[in-house]
């Protein structure tokens, strides 16, 4: 199989059961791991809901015209997701690390190894945003950490039906036109049972 080490590009956002270094700068891959690239995030929303019990205490007859009461127990039961709106690509990627774009990944790739992680793969890395030296604006949600990974709660696609590049004139032994895969993608934050 084959191993991959890519550069973390500002503003594409990652999706990987590889691992990430120190600096969280590069991801690498090895055998039948899996890192899908999902091209500048056209929206990010990050959603915090805490599931809160509000028990309401009844007023009495006499104080009808007072504000009733509320208890709350807060149990802690957190739910963190993440949903991105973006675009899977056809394009060539550095896949060494060395300034050469030496491979070639299309967007229907992109997709089936997303469809594999969230199918056959367990808690998965997941980085975005911009790392500077300075101030770190970075989104990390890593696998085996302390802070937890992610899975795949739900994926949308959107794409045009029909072959491309037939249209727009490619011939054989030639990529088609680059393409684009509108993607809808939802993550839940949590760790493997």
């Amino acid at each position: 199989m084959t191993s991959w080490t890519i550069k973390v590009d500002k503003g594409n956002c990652y999706i990987t059961d590889g691992s990430i270094n120190d600096a969280k700068t590069i991801i690498t891959t090895t055998g039948s791991q899996i890192v899908v690239q999902i091209n500048p995030s056209t929206k990010t929303d990050y959603i915090y809901d805490n599931n809160i019990t509000n028990v309401p205490i009844p007023n009495s007859r006499g104080s009808r015209n007072k504000i009733p009461l509320n208890r709350i127990i807060d149990l802690k039961r957190v739910k963190e997701t993440i949903t991105i709106q973006g675009f899977l690509s056809d394009e060539q990627i550095d896949t060494d690390n060395n300034g050469t774009r030496d491979t070639f990944i299309s967007a229907e790739n992109r997709q089936r190894d997303l469809l594999t992680l969230a199918k056959h793969r367990g808690e998965l890395t997941l980085v975005y945003g911009n790392k500077f030296s300075v101030e770190n604006y970075q989104t990390l949600w890593e696998k085996d950490s302390s802070e937890k990974g992610c899975f795949i709660m739900k994926m949308q696609f959107t794409t045009t039906t029909g072959k491309i590049g037939l249209d727009m004139g490619a011939t054989s032994g030639q990529f088609p036109p680059e393409r684009n895969i509108g993607i809808n993608i939802t993550l839940i934050r949590g760790m493997d049972m």
